[in-house]
């Protein structure tokens, strides 16, 4: 950013004045009944999305306001994606050039973001789970250009502010006990190795997801392959990683086997759309690593996927 923050909240918070975690209230502003983005399944709908989408908009004003071409264009992208119907996360660590000083912090607050949303904090909360999404973007843009103090205070401020509404408070009563499925280790909380690739940033990681019980490749899941084979032309990796996942819904020998016609599917997709077959690298995870953790049986799209990493 070249300006000193216009008042953010003007473009970001204003969207969630209906809450306010500096006054403890918890009543929000409701979104349109008839808004919902086209491409998310009925059990994963929220007005989470809506929110999500709005404070996308409002950071890729403000960087348009301040001349930020590159950090204007990504956040229209990622509103784009939540008003396709696409599952956007907040942004991960590798995917930007972030200072040794601030790395851990902003790892450990990624890790309790996605906590919070693993537990449903996104149903129950949505306002509050899209401003702290959107705020953890925005400090992670700032952070990595490091030389505007004050804003980067102010995203971290309100993304904390927004994490206190939502994230898990500590509880003496003994919960129910549940089967809930082991979260491995994931590659995108790993920091990335000192390297100089294109444009000093990571390659770009893509997700396809799939809808309940299927394996076929939908036309968005089309569309994030062909997004692929340019990737990996532009970066040139050693290797492609493809990873197949499913939900908690049915049996686990049976999700092993969905999940490797999943990730045998991409494979073949990547295949004609020219990628090497002997660059790329599969493996099928059933139910183990999910990206979302809930209970045996739950439905959950963000967890009917196969991931897609370069790796250089």
């Amino acid at each position: 950013m070249n300006t000193h923050l216009l008042p953010r909240l003007f473009y970001i918070s204003l969207f969630f004045i209906g809450f306010s975690s500096i006054n403890g209230c918890t009543s929000q502003t409701s979104p349109p009944e008839t808004y919902q983005p086209e491409g998310l399944y009925e059990e994963d709908y929220s007005s989470f999305y809506y929110y999500l989408y709005e404070g996308y908009l409002g950071l890729a004003k403000q960087e348009d306001n301040e001349n930020d071409v590159a950090d204007h264009a990504l956040f229209s992208e990622k509103a784009q994606r939540v008003n396709n119907g696409r599952i956007v996360e907040p942004q991960q660590l590798n995917m930007r050039r972030i200072p040794e000083h601030a790395y851990e912090e902003l790892k450990v607050a990624r890790h309790a973001l996605m906590q919070a949303f693993s537990l449903g904090s996104k149903e129950r909360l949505p306002a509050p789970s899209a401003q702290a999404q959107v705020m953890f973007d925005c400090w992670m843009q700032e952070q990595e250009e490091n030389f505007q103090q004050h804003d980067i205070d102010v995203c971290k401020r309100d993304f904390f502010k927004a994490l206190a509404l939502i994230a898990p408070q500590p509880t003496t009563k003994a919960e129910p006990e549940t089967r809930v499925a082991k979260v491995e280790p994931c590659a995108c909380d790993e920091k990335p190795a000192k390297k100089e690739p294109a444009k000093n940033k990571q390659p770009p990681e893509f997700i396809v997801y799939f809808e309940f019980d299927k394996d076929h490749l939908t036309k968005t899941a089309i569309a994030t392959i062909n997004e692929v084979k340019q990737a990996v032309n532009e970066w040139k990796p050693k290797t492609v990683v493809l990873s197949g996942h499913t939900d908690l819904a049915g049996q686990n020998i049976y999700n092993e086997g969905l999940s490797t016609r999943r990730v045998t599917n991409v494979l073949n997709g990547l295949i004609l759309a020219g990628v090497p077959e002997n660059k790329i690298d599969i493996s099928a995870l059933g139910e183990r690593h999910p990206a979302v953790r809930t209970p045996d049986g739950t439905k959950k799209a963000e967890n009917r996927r196969v991931e897609i990493h370069l790796v250089l």
